[in-house]
């Protein structure tokens, strides 16, 4: 669990739910097993409007994630149009 404590130290120990946005299914893979083997939370998403208008249905609200890791380059869309709207949304992700 060396990598939780690293960063939990950073972020004053609040980090713990993580969404990871990729279209790269093997990537978001990777990043989630990692990341659930160090014990953190992780929730995944193939696009922005899946973040957009379905991850309410997983019962954890956005506002609830402490960090985003974000592909810029989605399939079809623009990753930077989705930090915009989540940075405008929810400004302490």
């Amino acid at each position: 669990m060396r990598l939780r404590r690293k960063y939990l130290s950073l972020l004053g120990g609040k980090l713990q739910n993580i969404l990871v946005v990729d279209d790269a299914s093997l990537i978001r893979f990777r990043f989630s097993t990692i990341l659930k083997s160090e014990g953190f939370n992780v929730y995944e998403s193939e696009t922005a409007v899946a973040v957009r208008q379905n991850f309410f249905a997983k019962d954890i609200s956005l506002a609830n994630i402490d960090l985003i890791l974000l592909d810029i380059y989605l399939k079809n869309e623009n990753g930077l149009d989705l930090l915009e709207f989540l940075t405008e949304k929810y400004p302490n992700i």
